[in-house]
């Protein structure tokens, strides 16, 4: 198009900077973001919005390993060592507008990098602005006080959604249902689960590990059943969530049957219910079944590899968890302080003072 002489407006922009986001092309967005201060249309709302979200999107790239481009200077005076989200600081600075989603993305940005203070910064200055949370603001926002296990500060923001009528929104069914449930508050998640007019995948898969994670076995069991009975689809998370509860209850029956459903799913290769089905089957007494499901694995990450350790040592074979230890360490994964236990439990069931 540019080659035809033709400029881009206002309206194009947004969607060429979603391009870059999805190609992970950092240096091309930012080239992008030069066009638009030359073309002048860096003081346009939508496009400044976009440009935010972009910026945004590439730090959590960057803190996530997803982004290999090396920053530099995108502002005259910015230093090559500073972080990719006062990018986003800067350009909601030179907005001459702001509305809403300026802030819910910037908001969101600081919340899913770990930068809570400065997401609740921008939550007060926000309401400076004269401008009201909706519910994107409070989902984004709930997790920080998850994070905090503060549950009195959650509990204001769940009395401002219900307040303003967003308390039946799903996704913030959802973050109030993790809040709670982080906080230990299951009976309140239960609460928040039960009210929602309607329920979807995500807030399934909330409810069902907020009681797992809370230790409501039986409970996490049900609710898994009635997700199917409502024809609701399991994902992933579901199966991870849900494979814990059969470990401690000892239910292998259930167990093979969510076994057999994760393989006509297509979820077998997956990495964290592959751990999960190793810790079941261990646990469960059949270390045979979790061996297998270990060896099929092609990747191996930490909990993989310390769930297949614990469960040899669980099971008396010494040798085999430390054989597996080393040959962890071979493989350059670095055991955390489960790891340890786990090799420390098999020294101790078979007396290996030398080896611990």
């Amino acid at each position: 198009m540019r080659s035809f002489g033709m400029y881009p407006d206002h309206t194009m922009f947004p969607f060429v900077l979603k391009a870059c986001v999805f190609l992970k092309n950092l240096r091309l967005g930012e080239s992008i973001h030069g066009c638009i201060i030359r073309f002048g249309l860096d003081f346009d709302l939508f496009t400044g919005n976009a440009l935010l979200n972009m910026y945004a999107k590439f730090q959590s790239l960057q803190l996530n390993g997803g982004c290999k481009a090396i920053a530099f200077n995108v502002f005259d005076g910015m230093p090559k060592s500073v972080i990719r989200l006062d990018c986003v600081t800067k350009v909601l600075e030179m907005m001459p507008e702001r509305d809403v989603v300026s802030y819910n993305t910037v908001i969101a940005g600081n919340a899913q990098n770990g930068m809570y203070e400065e997401a609740l910064r921008m939550v007060r200055e926000m309401g400076n602005a004269n401008m009201k949370p909706d519910s994107f603001t409070l989902s984004s926002v709930l997790p920080i006080f998850a994070e905090y296990v503060d549950v009195m500060k959650g509990k204001e923001i769940h009395g401002y959604a219900i307040r303003h009528l967003f308390d039946s929104d799903c996704y913030i069914g959802s973050s109030l249902i993790d809040m709670y449930a982080n906080c230990a508050r299951i009976k309140d998640s239960c609460h928040v689960f039960n009210l929602l007019p309607k329920r979807d995948d995500i807030s399934w898969n909330s409810i069902i590990a907020a009681c797992v994670q809370n230790g409501v076995f039986d409970e996490g069991l049900k609710l898994f059943r009635r997700m199917l009975t409502a024809r609701v689809k399991p994902r992933d998370v579901t199966f991870s969530s849900i494979m814990p509860a059969c470990a401690y209850l000892t239910t292998l029956h259930l167990g093979k049957q969510l076994h057999g459903y994760i393989i006509r799913g297509g979820f077998d290769d997956n990495m964290f219910i592959a751990s999960s089905l190793i810790d079941m089957y261990a646990i469960c007494g059949n270390i045979k079944a979790a061996r297998w499901i270990f060896d099929q694995m092609e990747h191996h990450d930490m909990v993989s590899w310390t769930a297949i350790i614990m469960g040899h040592a669980l099971h008396g074979h010494a040798h085999d968890a430390l054989s597996l230890f080393k040959q962890m360490e071979k493989d350059g994964v670095k055991p955390n302080s489960v790891s340890y236990v786990a090799v420390f439990t098999a020294c101790s069931h078979a007396g290996l003072t030398d080896e611990a």
